[in-house]
């Protein structure tokens, strides 16, 4: 059982792009995680099938304290939305960015992955794609069963859909020159 994390990037991407974002950044976490790496991929792949200039922000601890060191870079970057590759960087990256008195999504829209139960208690409420774990689990437990009980299991390897959660956190680009 896999997500479809290309999927979900796709739809952040489209997101931000329907909302006139051009210039979209990317946070990596640091680390062999499958997830981040197919997610980066996807990342540059949607933002180039829809002509947007991709913009690799750096790579940074998976961790609340890794996205607020991610948040000085973001801004240097000159990007006017940012994807994150995880909430828990996603949230830590948000918190620092308010803090510094910056308008989230005014100056810039931020989207993180996972949709953890955080991501809809900061402020502003963070827009995410959501992992559905329950709907993962049951088909993992499913499949190891039938495999315990020497059936074999039906079809291809299970690519589980994953869907964008707006809230807060995404808004209009900022004009030019604004």
């Amino acid at each position: 059982v896999t997500f479809d994390n290309a999927g979900g990037v796709r739809q952040a991407v489209e997101h931000l792009h329907g909302l006139g974002h051009r210039d979209i950044g990317f946070v990596s976490a640091t680390g062999s995680s499958r997830s981040n790496a197919d997610r980066r991929q996807a990342f540059h792949v949607a933002t180039h099938e829809h002509g947007l200039s991709g913009v690799e922000i750096g790579t940074f601890a998976p961790t609340v304290d890794g996205g607020a060191s991610a948040a000085d870079a973001t801004m240097r970057s000159g990007v006017s939305a940012v994807l994150v590759s995880n909430d828990v960087m996603a949230v830590g990256l948000l918190a620092r960015l308010v803090r510094q008195g910056v308008d989230v999504p005014g100056e810039i829209s931020v989207v993180g992955f996972d949709d953890i139960v955080m991501a809809g208690l900061i402020t502003p409420a963070l827009t995410s794609v959501a992992i559905p774990l329950r709907h993962a689990g049951a088909v993992a437990v499913d499949r190891l069963h039938a495999h315990l009980s020497g059936e074999t299991p039906q079809g291809p390897p299970l690519d589980i859909p994953t869907s964008l959660v707006v809230r807060e956190s995404t808004g209009p680009r900022p004009h030019a020159g604004a």
